[in-house]
Protein backbone atom coordinates (compact mmCIF):
# COMPACT_ATOMS: atom_id res chain seq x y z
CA UNK A 1 0.00 0.00 0.00
CA UNK A 2 1.56 3.61 -1.04
CA UNK A 3 2.36 5.74 1.73
CA UNK A 4 -0.27 8.46 0.29
CA UNK A 5 -2.99 5.29 0.71
CA UNK A 6 -1.73 4.35 4.19
CA UNK A 7 -2.48 7.95 5.11
CA UNK A 8 -5.83 8.39 4.00
CA UNK A 9 -6.69 5.08 5.22
CA UNK A 10 -5.41 5.61 8.88
CA UNK A 11 -7.60 9.13 8.61
CA UNK A 12 -10.76 7.28 7.83
CA UNK A 13 -9.73 5.13 10.55
CA UNK A 14 -9.64 7.69 13.03
CA UNK A 15 -12.81 9.27 11.98
CA UNK A 16 -14.57 6.03 11.99
CA UNK A 17 -13.09 5.01 15.44
CA UNK A 18 -14.22 8.76 16.57
CA UNK A 19 -17.69 8.31 15.29
CA UNK A 20 -18.41 5.21 17.09
CA UNK A 21 -16.87 6.65 20.50
CA UNK A 22 -18.96 9.27 19.70
CA UNK A 23 -22.33 7.28 19.59
CA UNK A 24 -21.18 5.35 22.00
CA UNK A 25 -20.78 7.96 24.48
CA UNK A 26 -23.92 9.72 23.76
CA UNK A 27 -25.93 6.40 23.94
CA UNK A 28 -23.94 6.23 27.30
CA UNK A 29 -25.06 9.69 28.87
CA UNK A 30 -28.95 9.50 27.45
CA UNK A 31 -29.01 6.21 29.30
CA UNK A 32 -27.33 7.69 32.11
CA UNK A 33 -29.72 11.11 31.81
CA UNK A 34 -33.18 8.29 31.79
CA UNK A 35 -31.06 6.52 34.57
CA UNK A 36 -31.37 9.41 36.97
CA UNK A 37 -34.79 10.72 35.40
CA UNK A 38 -36.48 7.55 36.19
CA UNK A 39 -34.40 7.77 39.59
CA UNK A 40 -35.79 11.17 40.46
CA UNK A 41 -38.87 9.87 39.59
CA UNK A 42 -39.05 7.04 41.30
CA UNK A 43 -37.98 8.43 44.62
CA UNK A 44 -40.85 11.15 43.88
CA UNK A 45 -43.34 8.63 43.66
CA UNK A 46 -42.22 6.74 46.47
CA UNK A 47 -42.32 9.88 48.36
CA UNK A 48 -46.42 10.50 47.95
CA UNK A 49 -47.05 6.67 48.24
CA UNK A 50 -45.14 6.94 51.73
CA UNK A 51 -47.31 9.79 52.64
CA UNK A 52 -50.53 8.12 51.35
CA UNK A 53 -49.89 5.13 53.30
CA UNK A 54 -49.35 7.12 56.54
CA UNK A 55 -52.94 8.76 55.64
CA UNK A 56 -54.32 5.42 55.22
CA UNK A 57 -53.11 3.87 58.26
CA UNK A 58 -54.47 6.80 60.65
CA UNK A 59 -57.75 5.49 58.25
CA UNK A 60 -57.14 2.16 59.51
CA UNK A 61 -57.03 2.48 63.18
CA UNK A 62 -59.89 4.93 63.29
CA UNK A 63 -62.00 2.20 62.05
CA UNK A 64 -60.50 -0.15 64.65
CA UNK A 65 -61.34 1.89 67.02
CA UNK A 66 -65.35 2.28 65.45
CA UNK A 67 -65.23 -1.48 65.79
CA UNK A 68 -64.13 -2.03 69.08
CA UNK A 69 -66.59 0.81 69.75
CA UNK A 70 -69.69 -0.95 68.45
CA UNK A 71 -68.19 -4.40 70.32
CA UNK A 72 -68.48 -2.39 73.78
CA UNK A 73 -72.11 -1.28 72.79
CA UNK A 74 -72.90 -4.72 71.75
CA UNK A 75 -71.89 -6.28 75.82
CA UNK A 76 -73.57 -2.54 77.16
CA UNK A 77 -76.92 -3.83 74.83
CA UNK A 78 -76.79 -7.51 76.67
CA UNK A 79 -76.97 -6.49 79.56
CA UNK A 80 -79.81 -4.06 79.27
CA UNK A 81 -81.97 -7.12 77.53
CA UNK A 82 -81.24 -9.11 80.42
CA UNK A 83 -82.53 -6.14 82.88
CA UNK A 84 -79.40 -5.12 84.44
CA UNK A 85 -80.11 -1.59 85.12
CA UNK A 86 -77.64 1.20 83.30
CA UNK A 87 -76.83 4.58 82.53
CA UNK A 88 -78.67 6.29 80.65
CA UNK A 89 -75.62 8.39 78.65
CA UNK A 90 -74.14 5.06 78.39
CA UNK A 91 -77.17 3.01 77.14
CA UNK A 92 -78.04 6.26 74.52
CA UNK A 93 -74.59 5.92 73.24
CA UNK A 94 -74.46 2.19 72.80
CA UNK A 95 -77.54 2.44 71.04
CA UNK A 96 -76.35 5.05 68.34
CA UNK A 97 -72.93 3.32 68.00
CA UNK A 98 -73.95 -0.32 68.15
CA UNK A 99 -74.99 -0.23 63.90
CA UNK A 100 -72.50 2.06 63.11
CA UNK A 101 -71.15 1.08 59.25
CA UNK A 102 -67.57 1.94 58.22
CA UNK A 103 -66.16 2.46 55.17
CA UNK A 104 -62.57 1.49 53.63
CA UNK A 105 -60.36 4.49 52.57
CA UNK A 106 -57.23 4.02 50.67
CA UNK A 107 -55.40 7.31 49.00
CA UNK A 108 -54.60 5.32 45.91
CA UNK A 109 -53.48 8.21 43.58
CA UNK A 110 -49.95 7.82 44.38
CA UNK A 111 -50.38 4.49 43.07
CA UNK A 112 -52.38 4.74 40.10
CA UNK A 113 -49.54 7.48 38.76
CA UNK A 114 -47.00 4.55 39.73
CA UNK A 115 -48.73 2.03 37.68
CA UNK A 116 -49.18 4.62 34.87
CA UNK A 117 -45.49 5.31 34.93
CA UNK A 118 -44.58 1.12 35.13
CA UNK A 119 -43.80 -0.55 37.97
CA UNK A 120 -40.75 -1.84 36.49
CA UNK A 121 -39.19 1.66 37.36
CA UNK A 122 -39.20 0.38 40.98
CA UNK A 123 -35.77 -1.03 41.36
CA UNK A 124 -36.05 -3.61 43.95
CA UNK A 125 -38.13 -6.51 43.35
CA UNK A 126 -39.04 -7.75 47.32
CA UNK A 127 -40.60 -3.28 47.33
CA UNK A 128 -42.67 -3.58 44.12
CA UNK A 129 -43.94 -6.88 44.91
CA UNK A 130 -44.98 -6.10 48.45
CA UNK A 131 -46.45 -2.80 47.61
CA UNK A 132 -48.93 -4.74 44.72
CA UNK A 133 -49.63 -7.15 47.07
CA UNK A 134 -51.13 -4.16 49.55
CA UNK A 135 -53.05 -2.16 47.16
CA UNK A 136 -54.27 -5.09 44.98
CA UNK A 137 -54.82 -7.57 47.44
CA UNK A 138 -55.21 -6.50 51.03
CA UNK A 139 -56.66 -2.99 50.44
CA UNK A 140 -59.56 -4.73 47.82
CA UNK A 141 -59.68 -7.56 50.01
CA UNK A 142 -60.98 -5.16 52.99
CA UNK A 143 -63.23 -2.88 51.24
CA UNK A 144 -65.15 -5.63 49.61
CA UNK A 145 -65.58 -7.19 52.85
CA UNK A 146 -65.96 -3.81 54.86
CA UNK A 147 -68.61 -2.30 52.02
CA UNK A 148 -70.20 -5.80 50.26
CA UNK A 149 -69.97 -8.32 52.55
CA UNK A 150 -73.86 -8.81 53.69
CA UNK A 151 -73.02 -10.01 56.90
CA UNK A 152 -71.24 -6.38 58.29
CA UNK A 153 -73.68 -4.50 56.98
CA UNK A 154 -74.43 -3.77 60.59
CA UNK A 155 -77.12 -1.09 59.63
CA UNK A 156 -78.89 -2.93 56.90
CA UNK A 157 -78.99 -6.41 58.26
CA UNK A 158 -79.47 -6.05 61.93
CA UNK A 159 -81.12 -2.90 63.18
CA UNK A 160 -84.51 -3.03 61.58
CA UNK A 161 -85.46 -6.22 63.20
CA UNK A 162 -83.55 -5.47 67.05
CA UNK A 163 -85.28 -1.76 67.04
CA UNK A 164 -88.64 -3.60 66.79
CA UNK A 165 -87.84 -5.37 69.99
CA UNK A 166 -86.47 -2.20 72.14
CA UNK A 167 -88.95 0.63 70.35
CA UNK A 168 -91.29 0.32 73.18
CA UNK A 169 -88.32 1.44 75.46
CA UNK A 170 -87.41 4.32 73.72
CA UNK A 171 -87.79 7.51 75.27
CA UNK A 172 -88.18 11.11 73.16
CA UNK A 173 -88.71 14.41 73.78
CA UNK A 174 -91.27 17.00 72.42
CA UNK A 175 -89.33 17.49 69.43
CA UNK A 176 -88.48 13.97 68.30
CA UNK A 177 -85.14 13.29 69.71
CA UNK A 178 -84.40 9.76 71.38
CA UNK A 179 -83.72 10.72 75.03
CA UNK A 180 -83.47 7.90 76.74
CA UNK A 181 -84.91 4.55 77.30
CA UNK A 182 -87.24 2.87 80.04
CA UNK A 183 -85.81 0.11 82.03
CA UNK A 184 -85.61 -2.81 82.60
CA UNK A 185 -86.19 -3.71 79.21
CA UNK A 186 -88.89 -6.99 79.72
CA UNK A 187 -88.38 -8.81 76.79
CA UNK A 188 -90.05 -12.23 75.90
CA UNK A 189 -87.86 -15.31 76.20
CA UNK A 190 -88.03 -15.27 72.61
CA UNK A 191 -87.43 -11.56 72.31
CA UNK A 192 -84.28 -12.15 74.36
CA UNK A 193 -83.01 -15.05 72.57
CA UNK A 194 -82.81 -12.88 69.41
CA UNK A 195 -81.31 -9.95 70.52
CA UNK A 196 -78.83 -11.55 72.41
CA UNK A 197 -78.16 -13.79 69.45
CA UNK A 198 -78.19 -10.60 66.79
CA UNK A 199 -75.69 -8.87 69.46
CA UNK A 200 -73.31 -11.69 70.01
CA UNK A 201 -73.30 -12.01 65.91
CA UNK A 202 -72.26 -7.95 65.55
CA UNK A 203 -69.23 -8.08 68.37
CA UNK A 204 -68.32 -11.50 66.66
CA UNK A 205 -68.51 -9.85 63.23
CA UNK A 206 -67.18 -6.65 64.09
CA UNK A 207 -63.99 -8.84 65.54
CA UNK A 208 -63.15 -10.26 62.44
CA UNK A 209 -63.40 -7.26 60.76
CA UNK A 210 -60.82 -5.98 63.43
CA UNK A 211 -58.62 -8.71 62.41
CA UNK A 212 -58.57 -8.31 58.79
CA UNK A 213 -57.64 -4.49 59.57
CA UNK A 214 -55.14 -5.17 62.43
CA UNK A 215 -53.22 -7.56 59.41
CA UNK A 216 -53.24 -4.53 57.04
CA UNK A 217 -51.98 -2.18 59.57
CA UNK A 218 -48.77 -4.44 59.86
CA UNK A 219 -48.48 -4.75 56.20
CA UNK A 220 -48.67 -0.85 55.81
CA UNK A 221 -45.96 -0.23 58.69
CA UNK A 222 -43.86 -2.98 57.32
CA UNK A 223 -43.99 -1.25 53.77
CA UNK A 224 -43.52 2.43 55.13
CA UNK A 225 -40.49 1.35 56.92
CA UNK A 226 -39.26 0.09 53.21
CA UNK A 227 -40.21 3.00 51.57
CA UNK A 228 -38.54 4.84 54.03
CA UNK A 229 -35.04 3.10 53.75
CA UNK A 230 -35.50 2.99 49.87
CA UNK A 231 -36.03 7.14 49.54
CA UNK A 232 -33.14 7.24 52.61
CA UNK A 233 -30.53 5.59 49.57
Amino acid sequence: MAPKQKSSFKKFLIELVSVFLGVTLAFALNQWNEGRKNQRTQEKLLLELRNGLSMDLSDVRMNVMGHKIGIRSAEIMKKACLENPLNQDSLLFAYKSLWRNFISIQNRSAYESLKSKGLEIINNDSLRNEIIALYDFHFEILEKIEENYAEVQFYGNYFPKMQEQIAPYMIFDETGNIQGFIQPWQLKETQLKFMLEQLNRIAFNRQYLINQYMEVDRRIERLIKKLDKEIAK
